[in-house]
């Protein structure tokens, strides 16, 4: 999760803030055209010690590797070694996990709903840990009370999902299907 400002990529220029860095191109899915990069996992490693809790992801994939995956409890370094055989780790969101996930790909033409949703709340994006996702888009991670319950998406911002219990989302270091990493 990125949490400082970080040089983005091949400009020297900081990267940060919702839309920054941000991969929208219209190249398609060219993954079984390129090197694949090594998983790193310090920062999923970091947050299963803050008390996240990792699951499997299938390498290369968003999807669990296991179905009971909801309920499985997981050791760390069972974990760890699935992820340095290639395989993708996933947090499992916790009742007061609040992931707001950005993805500008899906906004309408001229619109930026991420930016929309900041301004109408009142939230500084900057002051908000985050993870730049491998299809260019982000999960910003928020705290909420436990018995707040929160929808999936709201109309207004389209290309936004909120995410919490019950759900999941892509660690830091694991490898989007289009070979780009998750940081």
């Amino acid at each position: 999760m990125r949490d400082e400002k970080e040089k983005g990529p091949g400009d020297g220029t900081a990267s940060r803030g919702p839309r920054a860095d941000a991969r929208t191109t219209e190249r398609g899915n060219d993954a079984s055209r390129r090197a694949c990069p090594t998983p790193s996992f310090s920062d999923a490693e970091a947050l299963a010690k803050a008390g996240h809790q990792l699951i499997p992801l299938r390498p290369r994939d968003k999807a669990p590797r296991d179905k009971d995956w909801p309920r499985r409890a997981y050791a760390l370094d069972e974990l760890m070694e699935w992820a340095r055989g290639g395989g993708n780790l996933g947090v499992r969101l916790r009742a007061t996990d609040l992931v707001v996930d950005a993805d500008p790909r899906n906004y309408p033409e001229g619109r930026d709903s991420l930016a929309e949703l900041a301004r109408d709340v009142g939230l500084d994006l900057d002051a908000v840990p985050h993870t730049i996702t491998g299809g260019g888009g982000h999960h910003y991670w928020l705290r909420k009370p436990a018995d707040f319950e929160t929808l999936g998406k709201l109309p207004q911002y389209p290309g936004i999902d909120f995410k919490s219990r019950g759900f999941q989302v892509v660690a830091p270091g694991s490898v989007h299907p289009s070979g780009e990493r998750y940081r």
